[in-house]
């Protein structure tokens, strides 16, 4: 979740396979897919309101801070509008509940 602000201080763990706060790495645990299904179509039925609620915050945000947000959050879109990205990013990266990821 830092990836959206990206702040100065953040770290990644060394425990995660990835460089930095802006890559993203979905941690959730496995759940029925007709559940996962569920709250991608949630989100997206929101995607609007996402796009509203960041527009509004302009005048606090410098230009390139906007910028680097809102390209972080078409990403999540991105991916929950492919079915391919969504099956590789949330259903097949989901941590079971040893904390082993699915594949």
């Amino acid at each position: 979740m830092s990836g959206l602000v990206n702040p100065p201080y953040a770290q990644v763990s060394a425990q995660l396979n990835i460089k930095s706060v802006t890559d993203r790495l979905y941690r959730g645990f496995c759940r029925d897919e007709a559940f996962l299904q569920m709250i991608r179509q949630e989100f997206l039925a929101k995607e609007e309101q996402f796009w509203n609620t960041v527009d509004a915050q302009q005048a606090y945000i410098s230009e390139g801070d906007m910028k680097m947000t809102k390209n972080f959050l078409k990403g999540f879109f991105d991916i929950l509008k492919n079915d391919r990205l969504f099956r590789e990013n949330v259903l097949k990266a989901c941590r079971a509940s040893d904390g082993s990821v699915q594949n």
